[in-house]
């Protein structure tokens, strides 16, 4: 952790005769820990740092002043009741990159004034007991990403009515119970990229009605479709989402964003599976979309004719496209931001060439990267019509020679 050099360390007073030693701060609060271990720092009276301190077990503290407390990178193995209930100021609690694998129910007790809990990368198949959360009242951020969480209960998140941002990534979560965020009426941002959930789960979510984000990147989704319970979410304007690749072509119809209509979603990161069937009508319902970040199949650009909307940034990611000419895109007159980027594994399968008049459509274009490419030709009026262009990207392509005919009609 970085603190200011004008903090001031604590006086240390080690009693080699005892099974634990004890610290007095400045301020005179007592800090009691193991005896093999190496002892906290105190800085300015209000932070504590026992990170890298070859911890076993959270040490016993006795402080009316402390807000912020660092236990990150020891070997904590199990939060038991109470550890905390002597830090009732306490603010700020770091637990994170540990090898605990146990929350007991009253593992937070007393830290009714506590507002972000950074608990990720326990990596030992974290057991969350009972709702340890009731405790923590105040509580805005709250990190679990990273444990190898496999269940959760629906009493879990009890009591978290102040809570804006969870983020329960990379985890082994395959189902949620409903109800399990019944008390989280203030969120915001919920992350469950990475997991291995199968379905959207519609029936979790639908109290969650001041969210903004929702982030299931990467999650195995088999099935992609949003449930009734999005119709709801009127707040809702930012989605990360990824159907899983399956050797079963994935059907993508015109329902598949059908009860996103009512929301506000203005960004959309959608991951299509290599051998999806897309209807053309997909985008249809998304009357606010303004952001559009698609990758997986050249198919996907025909379904941006059913846009009802007009993007200011669009970016095509890893589609099996190997040449762009004046048909490939509709007109999209406000698109200020448009990057096409090159396939990562089938690198032939990236884009090759651009033929005459490609980007015709996109007057108001300020940004265009084709970067990581193939490229080997641009035609001599590729580039016609971006008077605006500000920025143009071809790093990391196949180019022989600068394309300087094609750069004139720009620069």
């Amino acid at each position: 952790m970085e603190v200011n050099s004008f903090f001031t360390p604590i006086w240390l007073i080690v009693l080699a005769s005892f099974a634990v030693a004890s610290t007095t701060g400045a301020t005179g609060n007592v800090f009691t820990y193991p005896k093999e271990s190496l002892a906290c720092k105190e800085y300015d009276g209000i932070i504590l740092d026992c990170s890298y301190r070859k911890l076993t077990g959270v040490p016993t503290f006795n402080s009316n002043y402390t807000k912020t407390l660092d236990l990150n990178y020891n070997s904590l193995k199990t939060i038991t009741d109470r550890p905390f209930r002597n830090l009732l100021s306490l603010r700020y609690l770091y637990l994170a990159d540990n090898q605990i694998s146990v929350i007991n129910n009253d593992a937070f007790y007393g830290l009714s004034q506590l507002e972000s809990l950074y608990l990720q990368n326990n990596v030992n198949y974290l057991h969350i007991i009972g709702a340890p959360f009731e405790q923590t009242p105040s509580l805005v951020q709250l990190d679990l990403s990273n444990n190898r969480i496999h269940d959760l209960s629906s009493t879990t998140f009890n009591g978290l009515w102040n809570l804006q941002t969870l983020d329960l990534s990379h985890n082994l979560i395959q189902t949620m119970p409903g109800g399990i965020f019944n008390h989280l009426q203030h969120l915001r941002l919920l992350d469950l990229s990475e997991n291995f959930m199968k379905i959207i789960p519609s029936h979790a979510i639908a109290s969650l009605h001041s969210l903004r984000t929702f982030d299931m990147n990467w999650s195995l989704i088999t099935l992609p479709y949003f449930g009734q319970e999005f119709s709801t979410l009127h707040n809702l304007t930012e989605i990360m989402f990824a159907v899983s690749n399956d050797s079963v072509p994935t059907i993508l119809t015109e329902d598949t964003f059908r009860h996103l209509g009512d929301t506000q979603l203005k960004h959309l990161v959608f991951v299509f599976p290599w051998n999806a069937v897309i209807d053309k009508e997909i985008f249809n319902p998304l009357k606010y979309i303004s952001d559009l970040e698609i990758t997986g199949t050249a198919d996907s650009i025909l379904a941006l004719q059913s846009l009802n909307t007009e993007l200011e940034n669009l970016t095509l990611d890893d589609l099996s496209l190997t040449t762009i000419n004046a048909t490939t895109f509709i007109p999209m007159w406000n698109l200020k931001s448009l990057k096409i980027l090159g396939k990562r594994y089938k690198l032939e399968q990236s884009l090759q060439r651009i033929e005459d008049a490609s980007f015709q459509w996109f007057p108001s274009l300020k940004e265009l990267s084709l970067k990581g490419n193939q490229l080997e030709y641009i035609d001599m009026n590729a580039f016609a019509g971006l008077n605006q262009l500000d920025k143009l990207d071809l790093s990391e392509n196949s180019l022989a020679t600068l394309p300087v005919a094609a750069l004139t009609q720009i620069f």
